[in-house]
């Protein structure tokens, strides 16, 4: 096969997997599954040495690490937060060719101990407004990643958020049906002394 087939070959492929993993992402309500699915999707089609998504916290906005996969030997990761938030607070894709030389992030501390050389990062929006960031990157070398891949990993980016949110909602739903449960099982319990612990035993 020529050239030209070869590129197409790899672009069936890729779109492929993609609707494969939408199909997948968008019926699963268990959130792990969910940050697993696509994580492991990215590793599979782009070089990427580590992998992490990131959650913003409702309450206060602050984005913290809810899954996290790497290829390397390293114990910890280490993502660059410039790049996060920029992609966070912008809401745009980022893709980094070579973060030691790239003027946006004036190698930061997190670069250079960390030794990334090429990152994407994408927000994960769900009507208008981002609720995390999907990150990866390779250590030590350069021109990784492509404007393809970026466009694949934003193709991901957004069943992945309509997903995360849905397995929210559904984790919420159970705590509050759970905190119901408890309440009625406590206005039962204070109307007859006489079964105190009965309602708990029951309810459990």
């Amino acid at each position: 096969p020529g050239v030209g087939d070869s590129a197409l070959a790899a672009t069936q492929k890729r779109l492929s997997a993609i609707y494969e993993a939408n199909q997948t992402i968008s019926n699963e309500r268990d959130l792990k599954k969910v940050f697993a699915n696509v994580v492991d999707l990215l590793f599979s089609l782009v070089p990427a040495s580590n992998g992490v998504i990131m959650l913003a916290d409702p309450r206060t906005g602050e984005l913290n690490g809810a899954y996290e996969r790497t290829g390397g030997k390293q114990a910890e990761i280490r993502v660059s937060s410039t790049i996060v938030k920029q992609a966070f607070n912008d809401r745009e894709a980022v893709l980094v060719a070579d973060a030691l030389e790239d003027e946006r992030f004036d190698a930061s501390a997190s670069i250079t101990t960390g030794n990334i050389a090429s990152v994407m990062c994408v927000p994960l929006m769900v009507q208008g407004e981002p609720v995390g960031v999907i990150y990866v990157d390779t250590r030590g070398t350069k021109n990784a990643f492509k404007q393809n891949d970026l466009e694949l990993m934003l193709a991901l980016a957004g069943p992945a958020a309509i997903a995360i949110k849905n397995a929210q909602y559904v984790t919420q739903l159970e705590n509050d049906f759970q905190t119901t449960l408890r309440l009625l099982a406590s206005a039962i319990e204070l109307r007859d002394h006489y079964t105190v612990g009965h309602t708990w035993r029951v309810t459990n």
